[in-house]
């Protein structure tokens, strides 16, 4: 019965939103639906004359090709408005950083420009209006517009122009926001993922993921540069009623973006080519710092240094593409591939963009936004693909904890054999008699061996390798009293910076102890080598001794010691491990171990 009722329910809620929709749908579409304007906003053009910076001479104008604002700073125009403006009625205009007056026969009757931030040369680029009390044909009318910056790439008599207009405010408005609607949507989608981007990269930081500290600043750069492709003058001053506020703000960003980009970009650089990172990146920095302390004191206004921004830019970002380039070549993991290609998605809408500046194209930064977009969308994925692996590696080292506590039992267990404490302690018997301070530092390495073991049971995380290195030291000490002269070890170490797994190398040198050197009647040589490489530490361990076809290791308890230390490596670690071994010639034991610097051990390293 309630299963019926529920049935009757569903189909009765699914009925009432589907006629819900429909009825939406008859508001939007039937006739008379849409309130028309009270006005029409017609273009309102001014014909006469005009002189330059106050010169006498007058020159026919006509504001359907006004002259543009470059080498001059005022423009005066005699003339009349067509068609007449009605009372009551508004006056449309866009001003992109003026300072306007007009005049109705002889009456001021609109102005704009003088109310600004005391540091600023300009109140901003904005739309406004103001309602007109009649402005006939036959009115004499006197227009003067002052450029507040140089050059028509920020003042621009032109646009002022383009935008006037009388009759609906609402109207004119409308239109200038319908025209920019993909501007629209990109920016809002670059701001989207960057906030995406951020979340995830806080929570790869909570996780201490490698270059979690990288991907944040790979946030806030998409993000600024979302803000920055947001504020649009073609419609910004509509949404944010501050122009002055959103003028330094697309400044701001403008002078910031390359430092949050170079950050993240020169993690991705090899060793050799991070000096050009630092220098570009300190470079992009000081020059976002002076400018905003010129501003901040009122010295200089940030527009003023767009040319520098950009030349500053066009050079950091030229060093850092040869950079990259040449890092790409070098260095083959596919993880520098995939981080490095989008970017040159990014380089190409960005040099669009600085020619769309040079060159003053109207694009309003459009080859920037869909550029970014599309590199935005690529990063993003990247990113949750890589904590989706990182999660998973979690897991499944949840699975191997206590597999690898057993394994630790286990290689401590094979290390402190009867047979090796018997020969130990016969040889410390031996020497007690013949050279008791022998025998003394014997039995010093034999309880610093054992205590090793024993503390290896508690100890999870890895350990610095000169403590793993003091006790293969001890352990050898040991081997070196039964195998006398037969057994030689040499220490090449050029690098102790960088953590192994406890007793994981000490279960190397005893593989190649008991099963490389000591079935070899005249002995031979156990090296313990590690090197310092790009982004990681390097050991090697390697004998002359009988050596093994890899292919054909027997399961027995040293085989799985090994099979044991590799795996941690690799887990906890993220190492590499590699085994070259000829019969008759000897092994060696290659292990690369990843720089993890900065981040916590145990869990951490294997998150990073």
């Amino acid at each position: 019965m309630h299963v019926k009722r529920g049935r009757v329910f569903g189909a009765l809620l699914v009925g009432t939103l589907a006629l819900a929709v429909l009825l939406l749908g008859r508001t939007l579409l039937s006739d008379g639906a849409r309130q028309p304007a009270f006005t029409a906003c017609v273009p309102l053009t001014l014909a006469g004359a005009y002189t330059l910076d106050g010169a006498a001479e007058r020159l026919p104008f006509d504001s359907r090709t006004p002259p543009e604002s470059q080498g001059y700073q005022r423009l005066t125009v005699y003339g009349h408005v067509s068609p007449a403006v009605a009372a009551n009625t508004q006056v449309v205009m866009r001003i992109p950083n003026l300072r306007v007056t007009l005049a109705v026969n002889g009456r001021i009757v609109f102005s704009w420009g003088d109310v600004r931030p005391a540091f600023m040369q300009s109140g901003g680029d904005v739309w406004t209006a103001f309602t007109s009390t009649g402005i006939r044909e036959s009115d004499a009318v006197v227009l003067t517009l002052e450029s507040l910056y140089p050059g028509p790439t920020l003042s621009s008599f032109r646009r002022f122009f383009d935008s006037l207009a009388t009759g609906s405010e609402h109207m004119a408005f409308q239109a200038a926001l319908s025209g920019q609607i993909i501007n629209i949507v990109a920016s809002a989608g670059i701001m989207l993922l960057g906030l995406i981007m951020l979340g995830m990269s806080l929570y790869a930081r909570a996780l201490r993921l490698r270059r979690a500290a990288d991907y944040v600043f790979l946030s806030a750069f998409v993000f600024a540069s979302g803000v920055w492709t947001g504020i649009n003058y073609e419609f910004i001053s509509l949404i944010v009623p501050y122009p002055a506020f959103t003028l330094t703000l697309e400044m701001l960003c403008m002078a910031l973006l390359p430092v949050f980009l170079l950050r993240y970009l020169r993690a991705l650089l090899a060793a050799r080519y991070a000096r050009v990172g630092t220098a570009a990146l300190y470079g992009v920095l000081a020059a976002a710092l002076v400018g905003v302390l010129l501003q901040t004191f009122g010295l200089i206004d940030l527009s003023l240094l767009t040319g520098a921004f950009v030349l500053v830019d066009v050079l950091a970002i030229t060093a850092l593409t040869y950079s990259l380039i040449r890092t790409i070549r070098t260095h083959c993991e596919p993880e520098v591939r995939r981080e490095v290609m989008p970017l040159f998605i990014l380089f190409g809408g960005t040099l669009l963009n600085f020619a769309s500046y040079l060159f003053h194209w109207r694009t309003q930064g459009l080859f920037y936004a869909l550029a970014f977009l599309l590199f935005s969308a690529f990063e993003t994925l990247r990113l949750l693909q890589t904590l989706r692996e990182t999660l998973r590696r979690n897991s499944e080292y949840m699975k191997l904890e206590n597999e690898l506590t057993q394994s630790r039992i286990a290689v401590m267990l094979s290390q402190i054999k009867p047979h090796f404490l018997f020969n130990a302690l016969n040889a410390i018997s031996a020497l007690c008699l013949t050279d008791p301070i022998m025998a003394d530092q014997a039995i010093t390495s034999l309880s610093n061996y054992l205590r090793g073991n024993i503390r290896s049971l508690e100890q999870r995380a890895p350990v610095p390798f000169e403590q793993e290195l003091d006790h293969i030291k001890y352990y050898v000490r040991l081997e070196q009293l039964r195998y006398g002269e037969k057994l030689r070890v040499v220490y090449a170490i050029n690098t102790v910076d960088f953590q192994v797994p406890t007793l994981s190398l000490q279960t190397l040198v005893e593989n190649a102890i008991r099963h490389g050197v000591s079935p070899k009647p005249e002995g031979g040589l156990v090296v313990v080598n590690t090197e310092r490489g790009e982004g990681e530490a390097i050991v090697r361990i390697i004998d002359n001794g009988v050596g093994f076809d890899p292919d054909m290791q027997s399961p027995n308890a040293d085989s799985i010691g090994l099979a044991n230390a590799k795996k941690r490596m690799e887990s906890m670690m993220g190492a590499t491990f590699i085994i070259h071994s000829k019969p008759g010639k000897g092994t060696t034991v290659e292990i690369h171990m990843p720089d993890l610097k900065g981040i916590a051990p145990h869990e951490d390293t294997l998150r990073g």
